[in-house]
């Protein structure tokens, strides 16, 4: 009667054993160079099996680079240099003094009495232009060889005051005081004291 066990069964232990290890090193012999090599020793022994010994490392030395200012860092002063060349054009610009040009003046008489009716006055200078009355005073005017004549009137008392039109600003005219009279028509003995000031 034949067994039903399979052939490998009835071989013996160690034969089963002798025949496992040629498998395995006939297999280890057919497997490329590169993956033999790997299945060897852990690369970090030597055949002594003690560890190699570390390497000689060269020190590195910092590398050192200019110092560059980031954007942010690099447009923080922004403002302020604007500020400083924004003020010193206005500077600049303040330095020039004023500028020649055609223009007009505001001419007030000032009083050491108080208020005043009426007054008589004079600009001299060339490049005189037209008189226009200001505020509430009436004015009269006759021009004659670089000489102006003004008469101011203003019976309430108020401050007499005119404008005269001038083609250069830079040059004021000369004003004198001929005559003052009161609120009551009566001529003041003096024209000492009275000044007429012009602005602009």
């Amino acid at each position: 009667m034949k067994s039903s066990l399979p052939r490998t069964s009835r071989q013996p232990l160690a034969f089963r054993r002798a025949s496992r290890a040629r498998a395995a090193r006939l297999c280890a012999s057919r497997q490329p160079a590169a993956l033999r090599r790997a299945s060897g020793p852990p690369a970090g022994l030597l055949r002594s099996g003690r560890p190699p010994a570390a390497p000689l490392r060269t020190p590195r030395l910092p590398v050192t680079h200019p110092r560059r200012l980031r954007p942010a860092a690099a447009l923080r002063g922004a403002p302020r240099l604007l500020a400083a060349l924004l003020l010193a054009a206005l500077g600049a610009c303040g330095d020039q003094g004023p500028v020649s040009g055609a223009g007009a003046f505001t001419v007030t008489l000032v009083s050491p009495n108080g208020p005043e009716g009426a007054a008589v006055v004079e600009l001299l200078g060339d490049g005189l232009g037209e008189i226009t009355a200001y505020g509430d005073t009436e004015v009269y005017s006759y021009a004659s060889e670089g000489r102006t004549r003004v008469v101011l009137i203003d019976p309430s008392g108020g401050t007499l005051a005119f404008r005269v039109a001038v083609a250069d600003t830079t040059q004021r005219p000369t004003s004198v005081v001929r005559e003052v009279a009161g609120l009551d028509d009566e001529l003041r003995p003096t024209t000492a004291g009275y000044v007429l000031e012009l602005s602009r």
